[in-house]
């Protein structure tokens, strides 16, 4: 398949005269469908069809799982273990699930919600001391949630013989 500007798929020309073949196999035509909504030849040529090249390699990725070298040499799991899939039940509203699979993820999120939202009403209220900006505090916290889950994770695996990141779909 040929590529234009930074590697995306472009159309060829034979299948842009005949319009034979409407799908010209890039990811703009497996998101859109045949449905005619998008524009697949626009797309394919300007950079939304980058963005849909990168957002069907991800899901790939995501639904294969991206394998921990850390795991596979020493069969312990490691500090970032079950993160992406903790992102993907998170962002899929599944917040428990999320958390079972590595809850600095979660955590991350609710900081990061509570530090906008005392910014935002610092600045909407103009009390400054509404934003306290409690950065050690956050990152200590942070920290010690990794380490935990990472202890217990591994004792379970190694000791119990329990595979807490088992997939559960």
């Amino acid at each position: 398949m040929p590529y234009g500007v930074a590697g995306v798929s472009v159309l060829r020309a034979d299948r842009i005269r005949s319009r034979e073949r409407p799908d010209c196999g890039c990811a703009a035509s497996a998101v859109s469908g045949n449905d005619g909504g998008v524009n697949r030849e626009k797309m394919c040529t300007t950079g939304g069809g980058a963005v849909l090249e990168i957002l069907a390699l991800l899901k790939t990725y995501i639904s294969m799982g991206f394998p921990c070298v850390f795991h596979a040499l020493t069969g312990l799991y490691c500090p970032g273990c079950g993160g992406t899939r903790a992102v993907w039940f998170l962002l899929h509203g599944k917040i428990w699930t999320s958390i079972r699979y590595h809850p600095l993820v979660f955590y991350t999120a609710a900081m990061a919600a509570v530090e906008w939202g005392g910014y935002w009403l610092a600045k909407r209220t103009g009390r400054p001391r509404l934003y306290l900006r409690r950065y050690g505090l956050v990152v200590s916290v942070g920290v010690a949630i990794v380490l935990v889950n990472w202890v217990f994770k591994n004792y379970m695996l190694v000791v119990r013989g329990v595979d807490l990141l088992r997939p559960v779909w």
